[in-house]
């Protein structure tokens, strides 16, 4: 139990330091975040571009098809795969940004425990 004014100084002081643990964890994995869809943007763009390179220098009907369906292949595979990923990385972000805050619930049940 808090029992005096420091006490209770101190526990909001630890609550404002949590918060902004979290909030810069939060903002660190959003940025991380952002990279990654950037990244995997820029490769579905360049990928794309030589896909139609291909396409157009196809010598038959044929083989343009079976580029497109290689191609469309691929690309359902990326897509599954970088999804993954990223679900992934936004799970860890979140969890490292409520660590901070979770802490601070433990020790708030602790401090306001009667006893």
């Amino acid at each position: 139990m808090l029992n005096t004014a420091e006490q209770i100084v101190s526990f909001g002081q630890g609550n404002l330091h949590a918060v902004a643990q979290s909030g810069e964890a939060l903002a660190s994995g959003c940025q991380d975040i952002a990279r990654q869809v950037v990244t995997t943007a820029q490769a579905s763009l360049e990928e794309g571009l030589a896909h139609f390179r291909a396409v157009t220098q196809a010598k038959s009907l044929q083989e343009a098809l079976e580029l497109q369906n290689r191609a469309a292949r691929a690309w359902v595979e990326r897509v599954v795969s970088d999804s993954g990923k990223l679900t992934e990385h936004s799970i860890r972000v979140a969890g490292q940004a409520y660590a901070p805050l979770s802490a601070r619930f433990e020790a708030a049940i602790e401090a306001f425990a009667v006893r």
